[in-house]
């Protein structure tokens, strides 16, 4: 079974275990054939079992783990081929312009050694960023069919599809193909597979049964985690760290109830708005009428921090339900409770596999105005690189 996983490439829906054959598995007492040590604790709950009860993080699975292999394996795969330096590679990334809403997830120059040992020596974030950017960086050195490339489109391809908050259910046989060929290609390319690339076979089934993978990461756990460390570096105290932290926390949320006595947090958060008749504004005759704005009386914001993300003028958003569409902000209206964009239609040329982005033309010179939540993209920045074009990398919500 073990030696299985290094080469499956689809689900084997036989293979997968029971209730019973779990059981079966125990009775052998074998951790090397079967893989199982000890039976789970939490079968003991009445409405758990785990052959029934799925919850698989792509933070660890994917750019903690995935991401890492494959990567690595392309940058020396260029690298040994000529193609590109690491140098170059280090260069590019530096000096690459990851715009405002990536502030705080560059990561450190990539060293060879730990290349070859698949040590990206990034956090989740930092890969993800690196991960999600690599096209852009150094796409217009790399030839178009290189090999070692094409596995990195299908990475991204299956990062991009996994990204995203909702799902119809004839998308799903999608990935499985994407993870087959993926997987079919490292094989030939690389050797045998991981673990953590086995995981992905079973995405599909998982996603059917409990809905997007990325409700179910710990990359927020992770993250308050940092809280805890920082405070621990800074503190001189070394006889009981754990109640030093505890005492800190529990500070911390003391604070926290008394900032929130209402108990319900604002979705919508700003700080200066200007109250303004849209009629009388040099722009007005741009925009595209809807009927359920009222023009005389708007608030007008620069900027806003809708649940917990930033928006404001001059960045992009995207939505896609059949077409992808792309859209500059130009400013932004609450009025009735709901937020709005007032934005321009950015005409888009093309898909482009090879940089996994959408090929950027002109500026459309007409306003429409649309509801926030009909955009499925965080804020987005195009990227002009040396062939010349501007492409814009999408980033699901």
């Amino acid at each position: 079974m073990k030696e299985q996983t290094k080469c499956d490439t689809s689900e084997c829906i036989d293979s997968l275990r029971t209730k019973e054959s779990y059981a079966n598995d125990l009775l052998q007492n074998n951790f090397q054939l079967t893989g199982i040590k000890e039976e789970c604790i939490f079968n003991r709950l009445q409405s758990y079992h785990v052959t029934q009860n799925f919850c698989f993080d792509i933070m660890h699975d994917l750019y903690e783990g995935v991401c890492a292999y494959d990567v690595c394996n392309i940058l020396l795969g260029l690298i040994e081929e000529g193609v590109v330096t690491l140098n170059a590679i280090n260069n590019r990334k530096k000096y690459f312009q990851f715009g405002k809403t990536e502030f705080g997830n560059d990561s450190p120059a990539l060293d060879y050694l730990k290349l070859k040992k698949f040590n990206l020596k990034m956090t989740a974030s930092e890969a993800k960023c690196f991960t999600h950017f690599l096209p852009l960086m150094i796409g217009d050195i790399v030839p178009i069919g290189n090999k070692h490339w094409k596995l990195l489109t299908l990475l991204l391809e299956i990062l991009d599809f996994l990204s995203k908050s909702i799902y119809l259910p004839q998308e799903l046989p999608k990935l499985q193909n994407l993870v087959k060929e993926h997987h079919l290609l490292y094989i030939k390319l690389y050797g045998s597979l991981k673990p953590k690339h086995h995981f992905l076979i079973h995405y599909s089934t998982v996603i059917q049964k409990c809905g997007p993978l990325k409700y179910l990461w710990g990359m927020r756990f992770e993250a308050k985690h940092k809280e805890a460390k920082t405070y621990l570096g800074n503190t001189t105290s070394r006889l009981n760290s754990p109640y030093t932290l505890t005492v800190k926390s529990g500070l911390q949320f003391a604070k926290f109830l008394l900032d929130h006595e209402s108990g319900v947090e604002n979705e919508i958060e700003y700080n200066f708005v200007k109250c303004i008749n849209l009629t009388k504004t040099d722009y007005f005759s741009k925009i595209v009428h809807n009927e359920s704005i009222d023009y005389n009386n708007c608030l007008i914001l620069d900027e806003v921090v809708y649940r917990y993300t930033k928006y404001k003028a001059n960045f992009y958003l995207a939505s896609q339900r059949d077409v992808f569409k792309l859209h500059k902000i130009h400013n932004l209206l609450h009025q009735n409770e709901k937020l709005y964009v007032l934005c321009y239609p950015i005409l888009l040329k093309k898909f482009c596999t090879h940089f996994q982005s959408f090929e950027v033309g002109s500026k459309i010179d007409e306003i429409h105005i649309i509801e926030i939540s009909k955009f499925l993209s965080k804020p987005l920045h195009l990227y002009s690189i040396n062939n010349g074009n501007t492409y814009c990398r999408v980033k699901y919500v």
